[in-house]
């Protein structure tokens, strides 16, 4: 067998887990022989794997975006495979055993090739807008985040998130119709400006408005802090709205009415947008009447 590379789930006896799933790893074959590359992160069951496409079916439940996770996993194999080709190309590959391929592989995989540092710390870093929301989107859902920075975030932090960025995006698509804005440095306080009176006649409150700006705020503070981008985050001075409400003290018998009313078919706010939204939540009764 030529050399080659799968993402393949490993099925041996002794790597099955105790709720039944296999680890998914990066396989190496080489000169009649196979070893494994190393494990991907990923645990699956038999039935939510395809040997064929080498990736996860839809049927997989354990990640938020099974489509970034699937280009997770081939990017890990089209990495090994890169490894493999320039080997090839400078006629080497027929000199090492398997043992030292896998080696060199692994040292790649963990961005440790001195030849892939030198020609990063040539490239300068994308300042393209759909680049940066891509680096953005991934960063949340943890695609190519070391170990000791993931972030464990709910499906509803990702979900708003990635809803406001967009929104964000129609705007600056809308706006530069003139004069497409398709980098981050067009994004100044012009753009800030229009985007804030955007938001003001388009958000229903303040909690939304404040929503919108401060993803904005996140992703460029994650260009310049994570990826080390020269920049000047627009967002940072922007004033956001006042949240708090002016209370007011009810009677017993109009908190016990109140009560009776808090109920899923009650909690569908509509905003002027014509959006729908639940608002209710089982465990706001117990919350009112814990904080009474």
């Amino acid at each position: 067998m030529a050399t080659n590379v799968k993402i393949v789930l490993d099925t041996r006896a002794n790597s099955k887990k105790d709720d039944n799933t296999f680890p998914i790893i990066l396989r190496l074959w080489h000169k009649g022989t196979n070893r494994t590359i190393c494990p991907l992160g990923y645990y699956a069951k038999k039935l939510n794997w395809d040997d064929e496409t080498q990736s996860l079916l839809k049927s997989y439940t354990l990640v938020s975006n099974i489509t970034r996770t699937n280009n997770f996993l081939t990017k890990q194999r089209i990495i090994a495979f890169d490894v493999i080709n320039d080997l090839k190309d400078s006629a080497e590959i027929d000199s090492l055993s398997i043992n030292e391929l896998n080696a060199l592989i692994r040292k790649t995989l963990n961005g440790n090739n001195p030849k892939k540092k030198i020609r990063q710390s040539k490239e300068k870093k994308s300042q393209d807008w759909e680049t940066c929301k891509t680096l953005y989107l991934n960063y949340i859902n943890n695609i190519d985040v070391p170990k000791h920075k993931q972030r464990l975030r709910s499906k509803g932090y990702i979900k708003d998130t990635t809803l406001y960025l967009n929104r964000f995006d129609a705007f600056l698509k809308d706006t530069g119709r003139e004069g497409r804005i398709s980098s981050i440095t067009q994004i100044t306080d012009n753009v800030v400006g229009k985007y804030y009176e955007h938001l003001e006649k388009t958000t229903s409150s303040s909690a939304s408005f404040n929503h919108h700006l401060r993803t904005v705020r996140n992703f460029f503070n994650f260009l310049i802090e994570e990826k080390g981008y020269q920049i000047k985050n627009p967002f940072r001075k922007v004033a956001l709205r006042y949240e708090g409400t002016n209370p007011k003290t009810i009677t017993n018998n109009e908190f016990k009415s109140f009560l009776k009313v808090l109920n899923e078919e009650n909690g569908i706010a509509t905003y002027q947008t014509g959006i729908r939204k639940n608002m209710y939540r089982p465990y706001l009764k117990f919350a009112y009447l814990l904080t009474l």
